[in-house]
């Protein structure tokens, strides 16, 4: 992760493949259980190892609508693991981030990271597809009680999409988005705001008439043209194949010309950044760096609690390994109260910081200064005023 002070984004090496989406294994099977006239059967569909894109929790996270997001934002000032874009982040000796981020301070909308965070690899799935019960009615009872008229009648009932078995953490792992039963297999492996196939029950009667002479006699089947019905088929599945495979052809190649076009514009983009930046070098003033740490207080307290320990103690880090930095405390208080007690609550915050660095980690008074600044109206929670901000200046 590369780091400024005003933004953070991830980069990996251009051109190189996330996933695929096609399984090492597709997979299904049938089986029954017979018992007398009871018939039980069930059939299973399933997957292994394929890679599944969790989008619909990357948006909930971006948007704030889970809580994983409000754990983030919550959760208060974090270092980020990463280095700084300082124009050494591509070097030997790149410098490591130091910078606190408090991400409940950019409103309910987070950063989700790169494409690559959100593809969930070797997933497996089973789906029960249909289990199904069924009683036959003895023919011998039939005949009796309708005297021939019913030569055949059965009584079921059937569930499907029963249940999923899944490594998967998302919603859809089989991509309902054009599953089975809409007729095709599009939208597998993307998980994009996509159900499930819902649950289904059903019961039902099936039952064949005919007549006493009909019954007795026996069925003759026509192999000829139960031949002629299979070539047909045969021939349809075999011309619905061909013009897949066509599409799926134009389909490719519309993906090589976008990925052509894709990296021409990286090209440019790296030719961009390579260009000498005559412009930046008379406008921005490397000369100084900042580093800003907070330390929040108590109402009416000036004592640094022990959840607030570690961010001067990051201050004193930086200050040794820095010897030429300094650090400028500014104190504050939250509008609240009388303003004479508030003035004192400032530079009693700022003074903790101080003490504590000279104190306990032995950094010189010299390198230090501490001043009160009285009420705070920078943020509309009271809580957040009561602070002490602290500018580490590098030259």
């Amino acid at each position: 992760m590369l780091l400024t002070h005003n933004s953070c984004h991830c980069s990996r090496p251009a051109g190189e493949p996330l996933s695929n989406r096609e399984p090492k294994l597709r997979f299904g099977f049938t089986t029954a259980l017979s018992v007398k006239n009871w018939r039980l059967s069930a059939m299973f569909q399933g997957r292994y190892h394929a890679d599944v894109v969790n989008a619909t929790m990357r948006d909930m996270l971006g948007t704030g609508l889970n809580w994983l997001s409000v754990d983030m934002r919550e959760k208060g000032f974090v270092v980020f693991d990463g280095v700084l874009y300082d124009g050494k982040q591509e070097s030997d000796n790149p410098t490591k981030n130091t910078i606190a981020v408090n991400l409940g301070e950019y409103g309910s909308y987070t950063y989700t990271g790169g494409d690559e965070d959100w593809i969930q690899h070797k997933i497996n799935y089973i789906r029960c597809q249909e289990l199904r019960l069924a009683y036959v009615f003895p023919h011998n009872w039939l005949n009796r009680v309708t005297k021939g008229t019913v030569q055949n009648a059965s009584i079921y009932a059937s569930a499907n999409d029963l249940f999923t078995i899944t490594n998967y953490t998302g919603t859809d792992v089989a991509g309902n988005t054009l599953s089975a039963a809409a007729g095709g297999t599009g939208g597998e492996g993307y998980d994009c705001w996509s159900l499930p196939t819902p649950r289904s029950y059903s019961v039902g009667l099936s039952v064949t008439f005919g007549s006493n002479d009909e019954a007795s006699k026996p069925v003759y089947t026509n192999t000829n043209v139960l031949n002629d019905q299979i070539n047909d088929l045969r021939a349809q599945l075999a011309n619905a194949e061909n013009n897949f495979n066509g599409r799926l052809a134009q389909l490719q190649n519309d993906l090589d010309a976008a990925n052509r076009a894709l990296n021409n514009c990286k090209s440019d983009l790296i030719a961009a950044k390579n260009a000498p930046k005559d412009i930046a070098t008379k406008v921005v003033d490397n000369s100084k760096q900042y580093m800003n740490i907070l330390v929040h207080y108590p109402k009416a307290g000036t004592s640094i609690t022990a959840d607030q320990r570690a961010n001067v103690e990051r201050i004193a880090a930086y200050l040794k390994s820095h010897p030429n930095a300094t650090c400028e405390i500014k104190g504050y208080a939250s509008p609240e109260g009388n303003q004479e007690n508030n003035i004192k609550l400032a530079n009693g915050r700022a003074a903790s910081v101080k003490d504590m660095l000279v104190k306990k980690y032995g950094i010189a008074a010299n390198r230090i200064k501490a001043e009160g600044q009285g009420i705070s109206n920078m943020f509309d929670e009271l809580s957040w005023n009561r602070v002490s901000i602290c500018e580490i200046i590098v030259k």
